[in-house]
């Protein structure tokens, strides 16, 4: 691959991941909305049922930037190798935990504690059915 190509690969992994997070950010939004203006008069069945479908719908792509990340990080290291002289990337870069860790862990964290609002703070207040 020519210098243009790795940095077009760059691009394209940074676009999904910025599509992913858009996506992400919305549902995780959503879910936190319903549940506050719904979560006091849903029944228990419905709530589980609710997070269950959120939970498939917000994990699969969480989980998924983990391997964007990978992918973003050895197109720099091989950027770096290639093109030492290169004017897009220079240094290093950000190591891949450090990028897991902050690509990867808020919305984790996001997640779980949007599930906590639901059932443990929300559902709690609620005088209808348990």
């Amino acid at each position: 691959m020519n210098e243009f190509e790795l940095v077009e690969a760059w691009y394209l992994v940074q676009e999904n991941l910025q599509s992913n997070f858009v996506t992400v950010s919305t549902a995780i939004f959503a879910y936190v909305v319903a549940a506050h203006f719904v979560g006091k008069i849903l029944g228990r069945g419905t709530a589980m049922s609710l997070s269950t479908i959120y939970s498939l719908v917000v994990l699969p792509p969480i989980l998924m930037r983990m391997p964007e990340f990978s992918r973003w990080h050895r197109i720099h290291v091989e950027y770096i190798a290639r093109f030492p002289d290169g004017v897009v990337f220079q240094g290093e870069g950000a190591p891949l935990i450090m990028m897991n860790l902050t690509g990867v862990g808020p919305f984790i964290v996001a997640w779980v504690m949007s599930l906590i609002y639901m059932h443990a703070i929300m559902r709690r207040k609620s005088p209808g059915p348990r």
